[in-house]
């Protein structure tokens, strides 16, 4: 408990009329009633500072806490919104052999499988040329010439079969006689051609094929103003091989190298034709 102030005052009531002493102040009855209002006064402040003053709880003993009567402010919470609910999917794994083969077999599908149209373009050489008259047998060498035509076919994997139309044509470039010569031999070719295929990957493949048909040739010269002509309908067949590209879908880049024989006619001999050609067309 703290000390009460009260004696505090009491000394300085009591102190007073010694001060008064000490500073020449005379007893007089005036001077008393002042000190006894002043002490009168102070004992008066004095008890109601003792009234005012905490008196703290002694040791040991609890006191209960103060109880909050002011509500508590309420704070409102927002349902949560509501989530998407997903379906499970159910998934198969696949075995790792099976995927790396359908990859490969996937790998080797060609970029285009249907029906297909080839026009070509090529140059082509052939073997000397022998004329049997009745003065003897000579032989004509024929330049290098040309060749253009169109295949129509049906293309499956590893395989193919298609309806060709060419024509190539020649130029005479001399005989074996001392003579003016000039002449050509031309021709109208019709071949059905079947082959196999081998695919490096889905972009390059390697052909093989041959086919038979028939030949409408003809040849003419001029031997100094001397004309001489023979046409006929011969029966030929082809062996070729090549590369196909196909850089994208239906697309097709061929080169091919095709050898091309001839049957011989009445006064001219058989033919050996070999074309290299270009190719290029649409699978549908």
């Amino acid at each position: 408990m703290k000390p009460s102030i009260r004696p505090l005052f009491f000394f300085l009531a009591f102190a007073t009329p010694a001060f008064s002493v000490l500073l020449g102040v005379d007893n007089e009855s005036d001077d008393r009633t002042r000190i006894a209002e002043i002490r009168a006064t102070l004992e008066d402040i004095a008890t109601r500072l003792d009234e005012l003053q905490y008196k703290a709880p002694d040791v040991g003993t609890t006191q209960e806490a103060p109880k909050i009567t002011t509500p508590l402010p309420t704070i409102q919470i927002d349902p949560a919104p509501k989530q998407r609910t997903s379906t499970p999917v159910q998934t198969e794994k696949v075995p790792a052999s099976v995927d790396s083969q359908t990859k490969d077999e996937t790998s080797l599908e060609p970029r285009g499988i249907g029906f297909y149209i080839l026009p070509f373009i090529g140059i082509q050489t052939t073997n000397d040329l022998e004329w049997s008259s009745v003065g003897g047998v000579f032989d004509i060498e024929e330049s290098e010439g040309m060749s253009a035509g169109l295949r129509l076919g049906y293309d499956w994997h590893n395989f193919f079969a298609d309806f060709q139309l060419s024509y190539f044509q020649n130029d005479m470039k001399s005989i074996n006689i001392p003579l003016d010569f000039s002449g050509e031999t031309e021709g109208l070719g019709v071949h059905i051609s079947t082959g196999g295929r081998v695919h490096f990957n889905e972009y390059i493949a390697a052909v093989l094929g041959a086919g038979i048909g028939g030949v409408d040739q003809d040849v003419s010269f001029q031997l100094s103003g001397i004309a001489v002509e023979e046409s006929d309908l011969l029966f030929s067949y082809q062996i070729f091989a090549g590369l196909e590209l196909r850089p994208i879908d239906y697309l097709i880049i061929a080169l091919r190298y095709r050898w091309m024989g001839v049957e011989e006619m009445e006064i001219f001999s058989s033919r050996n034709h070999h074309l290299a050609e270009l190719a290029v067309g649409y699978v549908f």
